[in-house]
């Protein structure tokens, strides 16, 4: 039996790599491009795994995991996007550090 995994990201790009990359690796994959969309096929459909992006327009990707559990337990969850977040907090932080915290910015 295939295995079956959920892509949410709102980048076509992205959605793009990481389908290639798991179809390659023998998964079925299902693309969404919004938290919502992707509660609806959780809802009507069977996943193995989800690969999410926490930044999300509308719903964000921790809102759609704290959905998403409550539809089912039997899903493994990946976050993306991470990484990127937590280097721009680092980025800022040195800034104001460099540069004074200022209420204006």
């Amino acid at each position: 039996m295939m295995k079956r995994i959920l892509i949410l990201d709102d980048e076509q790009a992205v959605r793009d790599s990481l389908i290639d990359y798991f179809e390659d690796r023998l998964w079925k994959t299902c693309p969404a491009e919004s938290a919502e969309e992707a509660l609806g096929l959780i809802a009507s459909e069977s996943f193995s795994a989800a690969v999410v992006d926490v930044r999300l327009p509308g719903m964000d990707g921790n809102d759609f995991i704290r959905q998403a559990l409550k539809q089912t337990r039997r899903l493994s969850l990946f976050v993306q996007g991470l990484l990127n977040m937590l280097c721009h907090q680092i980025y800022w932080a040195c800034q104001m550090f460099l540069h004074g915290f200022s209420k204006n910015q």
